[in-house]
């Protein structure tokens, strides 16, 4: 029995780490008729005057004008939290994201953008947001949208 049992743990232990710690971005998300309108962006500007802080190879993912996602009015429901609404607004102009979901946290945290990733263009370099123009210290997966709300997602260089 215990020869059984320890191999049945350590498969279940390896999926959990499997299921916790790998990077999400193959999760499907419905397109919506919202309830309310946000503005949202996604920009990389601080990226422009800084190329050389990039790998030669991802120069080709930062636009011109440094935004991958211009600031546009897009639909959100009754919920929607800025990560939320930044994963299907990506998926639905078909822009890669990719990001780690840690249910034992509760945690969800952005890990690239259009191929930019933390860490791209030095080691304290990410992504963070902004809502009305403010910096807050809720996490994206908590903070819940209103309707009006600006949400502006940076990539910062630390």
């Amino acid at each position: 029995m215990k020869q059984i049992l320890t191999p049945a743990l350590l498969v279940l232990a390896l999926f959990l780490i499997a299921f916790i710690f790998v990077p999400r971005h193959d999760v499907p998300v419905p397109v919506i008729d919202g309830d309310f309108t946000v503005t949202l962006s996604v920009s990389v500007a601080a990226l422009l005057d800084n190329m050389d802080l990039l790998d030669a190879e991802k120069h080709e993912f930062v636009p011109e004008g440094g935004m991958i996602f211009p600031a546009a009015t897009v639909q959100a429901v009754e919920g929607d939290t800025a990560f939320e609404l930044l994963r299907r607004i990506m998926r639905e102009e078909d822009i890669q994201i990719e990001f780690r979901h840690n249910p034992v946290r509760g945690t969800t945290y952005i890990l690239g953008v259009n191929n930019i990733y933390e860490g791209d263009a030095g080691p304290r370099s990410n992504w963070a947001y902004r809502v009305n123009g403010r910096a807050t210290a809720a996490e994206a997966y908590e903070l819940v949208l209103q309707d009006g709300d600006l949400v502006e997602w940076i990539f910062v260089l630390g």
